[in-house]
């Protein structure tokens, strides 16, 4: 199933629809993973930002994503840069498990994916692939009733304090995440 997936991600275009560098990025106001509000003015105010959006979590490699971002944390913060990363589809039960094993990364709730429709990194699935899903019986005490329905993609976008993104980093399979001194390299090209 996962190989299956996998090639629809690759041919369906959902990476052809992200932002890309030159572009403006959304404003936005989301909730963290302890439920408070965090804007991304707020988030901007003191530098760039690193925004990554995370895949979905039935794609499975979401608390490794996290885990990676968690890692370059010092890096990145250390180029003058935040770090949020953004999950479209955790549910109540996820929180906890995310909380106790990144208590130090701000993760943002696109509860309702308007900011992952915003920057393009999400795609409705097709119906024979989310049947297919189904039939799994996947814990859905870990996932949000749309989960196998619709999918982001881990993307990882620098942002400037004006809203203009230097850098995007669109990993559609999630086969080829960014690594710490990628997403540090035109950190240094905007500030110097």
């Amino acid at each position: 199933m996962h190989a299956e997936f996998a090639d629809w991600i690759r041919h369906a275009g959902i990476a052809d629809r992200a932002l890309k560098t030159g572009c403006i990025a959304a404003e936005f106001v989301l909730p963290d993973i302890y439920g408070n509000l965090v804007a991304s003015r707020d988030l901007l105010a003191n530098g760039p930002l690193i925004l990554a959006f995370l895949p979905s979590v039935s794609f499975g490699s979401y608390l490794a994503d996290l885990a990676a971002l968690n890692a370059a944390q010092f890096k990145i913060r250390e180029a003058g840069a935040t770090v949020a990363a953004v999950a479209c589809d955790l549910a109540d039960s996820s929180l906890d498990l995310v909380r106790d094993h990144f208590p130090d990364l701000t993760v943002l709730c696109d509860l309702d994916y308007g900011l992952c429709l915003a920057f393009g990194v999400l795609s409705l699935v097709p119906l024979h692939l989310a049947t297919k899903w189904d039939a799994l019986n996947l814990d859905r005490t870990v996932l949000k009733p749309t989960a196998g329905r619709v999918f982001s993609i881990p993307a990882t976008y620098v942002i400037e304090t004006s809203g203009v993104i230097p850098a995007a980093f669109i990993d559609p399979d999630g086969t080829a995440p960014p690594s710490a001194a990628q997403i540090v390299q035109p950190l240094n090209r905007t500030s110097g």
